[in-house]
């Protein structure tokens, strides 16, 4: 691939594990505080459309790394929210 490989860290509820599982290389998955949720480690190409991926697991995912993805997100969400709060 073209696009360079990160190491991704998430919070993820349990129910959506098989789909990384299945498309992407799980490195190592740990317990979490939060009933139901699971963290992953991932190995993932960085591509254009990583964002897209992860925020549509909405509120099911959180970026814990790397912190350049996790701003993205972030950014992401905070301008959805602003957009959608104008009537």
């Amino acid at each position: 691939s073209d696009f360079p490989l990160i190491k991704l860290k998430i919070l993820l509820d349990e129910k959506y594990i098989s789909y990384f599982l299945d498309e992407y290389k799980v490195e190592k998955i740990e317990d979490s505080s939060y009933t139901g949720k699971k963290i992953l480690e991932i190995a993932i190409n960085e591509t254009p459309y990583l964002k897209n991926l992860l925020l549509s697991f909405g509120s099911a995912l959180k970026v814990l790394s790397p912190e350049k993805i996790k701003n993205e997100i972030e950014s992401e969400i905070s301008l959805m929210s602003k957009l959608n709060s104008v009537c």
